[in-house]
């Protein structure tokens, strides 16, 4: 959140505005905002909260801390960026960063072992570099990595979390091995249909 504020401050825009002109226009994604109202609900997926072993339609909502999370888009246009990232920061022959810029993104902070800024990075069991985002909100996930290796990416979405559960730490995935060894084996057989195509 103070990063988004510092966007508005420095550049005279508010985020999403900025976002919009020097992100989302520039990468062609015409479906993506941090706004529910430039949206019509026929073109949102409905989010879920799981309840007593019940998926429970919730309303869409914006969570107002924009550069916090809570981006709408679709794969397709989430794909635009992720493949700028792959390429030091140009996607379809337009740069949104320079090359030095998506270097310090993608480089570990602080001592952690995987976070660099806005960016995952790590050492998967092929000694392969991955790199990428989560994020989640109620109701909804999204996962968007790739192998630096071959560029190959990876995008999905779901319109179902347990995010009230997953912050006060009860029946966190994590603490459930069927529902952990469900969901790796999920991300594998993405992986390998990915790197089938």
């Amino acid at each position: 959140m103070v990063l988004g504020y510092l966007v508005e401050r420095l550049s005279g825009q508010r985020f999403e505005d900025y976002c919009r002109d020097h992100i989302f226009l520039p990468l062609d994604m015409n479906h993506t905002s941090f706004l529910l109202g430039n949206f019509t609900y026929e073109n949102l997926a409905v989010p879920y909260v799981w309840v007593g072993g019940l998926f429970i339609p919730i309303p869409h909502y914006d969570i107002g801390c924009y550069a916090a999370g809570g981006l709408r888009t679709s794969v397709r246009d989430l794909s635009h960026y992720l493949i700028a990232h792959m390429n030091n920061g140009v996607y379809n022959n337009t740069r949104i960063l320079k090359n030095e810029t998506i270097a310090l993104m993608h480089t570990r902070q602080f001592g952690n072992d995987y976070y660099a800024l806005g960016w995952m990075n790590w050492t998967g069991p092929d000694n392969n570099t991955y790199g990428g985002h989560s994020g989640a909100i109620l109701g909804g996930r999204a996962e968007i990595w790739y192998r630096e290796i071959d560029h190959r990416g990876v995008i999905y979405f779901w319109d179902q979390y347990e995010f009230v559960r997953y912050i006060l730490g009860v029946h966190n995935i994590e603490n459930r091995p069927v529902e952990r060894f469900a969901q790796m084996e999920i991300d594998r057989m993405i992986w390998e249909k990915a790197l089938d195509y």
